[in-house]
């Protein structure tokens, strides 16, 4: 997993996250990239749990409806 590109979905702002976590967008081709260890920083510890969640970019191209990860 730690070699997987993720995206970053804010159920605060009802959308993903762009690059270098500057802003948000509802277009999913728009979405930042990360890697694991970027992706753990954003979500691991957010307060509150939950809502800051990342999602392996492949699956969430390809299914629309991404599978959740927990970084700890």
């Amino acid at each position: 997993m730690k070699d997987q590109i993720f995206v970053i979905w804010s159920w605060e702002h009802l959308a993903w996250w762009t690059p270098n976590r500057c802003g948000y967008t509802e277009d999913l081709t728009l979405a930042g990239r990360y890697t694991f260890d970027e992706a753990a920083d954003i979500t691991v510890g957010h307060i509150p749990a939950g809502e800051e969640i990342a999602v392996v970019e492949a699956e969430a191209l390809q299914r629309g409806r991404p599978r959740i990860y927990s970084l700890k």
